[in-house]
């Protein structure tokens, strides 16, 4: 994992005496997971926002505030009403007339988002998720 080899090379430039005393396994693993959520949230922020602001136009729907993961959630509404949303809860993500606009629109985002792009920002926006989890039971 590109991450892990970031922080294996940052705590290698650390004092070996130090490292050897206040740096276990347990905080490489969160530093890395700390650095994966921000290496994400730097790659899909500007679409997830501009994705906002097509889900404004179309919807009426303010997502001003709204987290990359609750933005890469409503789009999986809107393209792949059918599956089951993996990461979160729609029902305590939106509300429920949020989640029915965005139901009700869904004809309206023809040709305004490529499916397969969505898709994929989603998975890799739920992935700190994971991470979070995989850190908490180590």
């Amino acid at each position: 994992m590109f991450s892990r080899y970031c922080c294996l090379c940052i705590f290698s430039s650390i004092d070996s005496a130090i490292l050897n005393v206040q740096v276990n396994e347990q905080i490489i693993l969160a530093a890395c997971t700390l650095l994966d959520c921000e290496l994400i949230e730097q790659k899909h922020c500007a679409a997830l926002k501009k994705a906002g602001e097509q889900i404004k136009d179309v919807s009426g729907i303010n997502t001003n505030g709204w987290s990359l993961l609750k933005l890469a959630t409503a789009l999986m509404i809107i393209l792949y009403p059918e599956e089951n949303i993996i990461a979160g809860n729609p029902k305590m993500m939106f509300t429920d007339a949020e989640r029915l606009k965005l139901q009700e629109d869904v004809q309206d985002y023809n040709g305004k988002f490529f499916k397969w792009a969505c898709q994929r920002i989603y998975k890799e926006t739920r992935l700190p998720i994971k991470l979070d989890r995989r850190l908490l039971h180590y």
